[in-house]
């Protein structure tokens, strides 16, 4: 009987993060119908088979290295422990296929007889290096039929490094060349393109996200077992730091449904370094909730993905994966992320997109797509409380331009598709202007206190929930407390910042940031903003029904194929279109289903 590879592990893989490479999943493994498999350890000298399941340890068993054992997948997680002494070089997991037309002897497969090739999609925005890497990585893959580049900035085309690399691909390799959409801009096209061969996976990319050939073999062997069964399963991965190779930074989420703010779907609240406390790590993976979207820094679709649920919101950028994967969650498809596996990206802090004009498409859009997809009013409790805690926290120009995005909402849905050249600039004039008032704040507090550190600093308790709640009640007095009087100053670098550092203080330097950004207390600002904040969410809420049957039929409309088409300026397809697809390879419009039908909690085995 024949067998597929699961897993592989080779010692000349990056040893920062072996471990992680080799560790066994068996609870994922175990939805598509694998309850035994065969481990095999290349290498000399003995090690130690280790289980774990929901925080307890499972039976141990030792494993001689140039051996091969079967293991009943009794336990979720399994990895290998070298003995004092041994060298282990390899690690692979097979298991068998029972289907009788694969009973071809004792043949070890790479991948399912069944598994489709992967059409992949990665947008730039004139990033030559970057996208000449991912490239170069990807199509090392036998299973990347063809990889379609959507170059937004022009740049590309004239790079003789680039150009020589198509000729040497031949087929493989496409460059498409077409204004800035945005992030949903280039995917959408490369969607569109991906038609072509509907019976394809479709891999989406960023063009600055290092998926290894190993990671993408597993996520499409995982998608094609559960096909066998009759499920359709949306694959994410885990990311990484690209700087700090062994940091995880996510892994599964979702969107939770009683605010439809994305949070994780397992207990990784934190980053880990995947080199320590793997007791620690596997726990914290352990899924708490069904995921229902995956970012696409490294998302496998399959096949008929595109055809079945449409293409993107057209958002420019920031909720239009969450989006996507809610749509298809609600179309029956689940969402995994195989721990194993995983991107390395370039890591963003809280303050990247937080003090800057994205933010402001971040919540326009987190909004819109709960007016679109019935959430029920909760999102807007929440985004009240997180505009009263941007005010209690100095963060005075995330919660005007906040607002402002806010006013977008309530105004109606006639943007949406129809802003993607200018949503860019709208966004960063709205964040300009509220930066602005922030940075002059800055400047007169700077002028007016020669030595912030020579001024009585308010000693803070050690304790975190004392030290909180401190803040809290200080925060809500200072609305009231001349600005002139201060007593607290912080700094805070910008990869540590949390909203909390800046709570009740009357003035924070966040360092690492260029310029350096300084929070200054002004109490007036504060009461305006918060009487704005109010204002604008008890009008959200009188209007929500009528929002959300605004928002449900512009989402269904923009997100079509003919709509995107016409956005685009490409032909339809009955005008000899240049994608040539496949029959059953139109992709139609489709009414967004509510939320409360699509925040599952099935998994895919039931």
């Amino acid at each position: 009987m024949s067998s597929v590879v699961l897993q592989r592990w080779m010692n000349e893989d990056d040893c920062a993060r072996s471990w992680w490479d080799s560790l066994f999943p068996a609870a994922r493994w175990r939805e598509v119908s694998i309850s035994q498999v065969e481990l095999h350890v290349k290498g000399t000298g003995t090690a130690v088979l280790v289980s774990r399941s929901r925080g307890n340890w499972g039976p141990r068993r030792r494993v001689e290295a140039g051996t091969s054992v079967l293991v009943d997948l009794h336990q979720d997680w399994y990895w290998l422990e070298p003995e004092n002494g041994a060298d282990i070089t390899g690690i692979t997991w097979t298991a068998a296929l029972h289907s009788p037309s694969e009973d071809a002897g004792d043949e070890i497969l790479d991948v399912p007889p069944d598994c489709p090739q992967i059409t992949a999609i990665v947008p730039t925005i004139g990033r030559i290096d970057e996208t000449l890497t991912q490239v170069r990585s990807l199509l090392v893959s036998p299973l990347i039929g063809e990889l379609i580049v959507i170059d937004q900035a022009g740049t590309l085309a004239e790079s003789a490094e680039f150009t020589s690399e198509c000729d040497r691909q031949g087929a493989r390799l496409r460059l498409i060349t077409q204004g800035n959409f945005g992030g949903s801009g280039g995917y959408a096209r490369g969607m569109i393109e991906s038609l072509a061969h509907p019976e394809r996976a479709v891999l989406l990319s960023d063009d600055d996200a290092h998926l290894p050939v190993e990671s993408l073999r597993r996520m499409a062997t995982f998608q094609t077992l559960a096909a066998r069964s009759g499920h359709r399963v949306i694959m994410g991965t885990p990311v990484f730091d690209v700087d700090n190779p062994s940091r995880l930074q996510i892994c599964a989420e979702y969107v939770r449904s009683s605010d439809f703010f994305w949070t994780k779907a397992d207990s990784l609240f934190h980053p880990r370094d995947t080199r320590q406390a793997h007791s620690d790590i596997v726990d914290a993976l352990d899924l708490r909730t069904e995921p229902n979207y995956t970012g696409w820094w490294g998302c496998l679709l399959p096949p008929h993905t595109v055809s079945d649920v449409g293409l993107p919101a057209p958002f420019f950028l920031k909720w239009d994966d969450a989006e996507y994967g809610l749509r298809a969650h609600a179309h029956g498809y689940a969402i995994r992320v195989l721990p194993g596996t995983g991107v390395w990206h370039p890591r963003w802090d809280t303050t990247t997109t937080l003090w800057s004009w994205s933010g402001v498409l971040s919540h326009r859009n987190r909004l819109a797509t709960a007016a679109a997809l019935g959430s029920h009013r909760g999102v807007l409790t929440s985004s009240a409380a997180h505009q009263i805690k941007h005010v209690l926290s100095l963060q005075y120009d995330v919660a005007d331009s906040w607002s402002d995005a806010g006013d977008l909402i309530t105004e109606g849905a006639q943007w949406l598709g129809h802003d993607l050249l200018h949503a860019r600039s709208t966004a960063q004039d709205i964040w300009a202007r509220a930066h602005a008032l922030s940075d002059n704040a800055a400047r007169r507090a700077s002028g007016s206190v020669v030595n912030w550190a020579a001024h009585h600093v308010a000693p803070r308790s050690t304790d975190w929930h004392q030290r909180r709640v401190s803040s809290a009640l200080r925060a809500v007095a200072s609305l009231v407390i001349p600005e002139q009087r201060v007593s607290d100053v912080r700094s805070v670098t910008a990869e540590d910042y949390a909203w909390w550092d800046s709570l009740g203080a009357d003035r924070v330097t966040i360092e690492g940031k260029t310029p350096e950004l300084v929070l200054v207390r002004d109490p007036r600002r504060a009461r305006r903003q918060l009487r704005r904040i109010l204002g604008q969410h008890l009008t959200l809420a009188l209007k929500w029904t009528r929002l959300h049957n605004e928002y449900a039929q512009a989402l269904a409309r923009s997100s079509s194929e003919e709509h995107w088409r016409h956005v685009l300026r490409l032909p339809l397809e009955s005008d000899n279109g240049i994608t040539g697809h496949a029959t059953g390879g139109r992709v139609r419009e489709r009414t967004p289903h509510t939320v409360k039908h699509q925040i599952r909690d099935e998994g895919i085995s039931r």
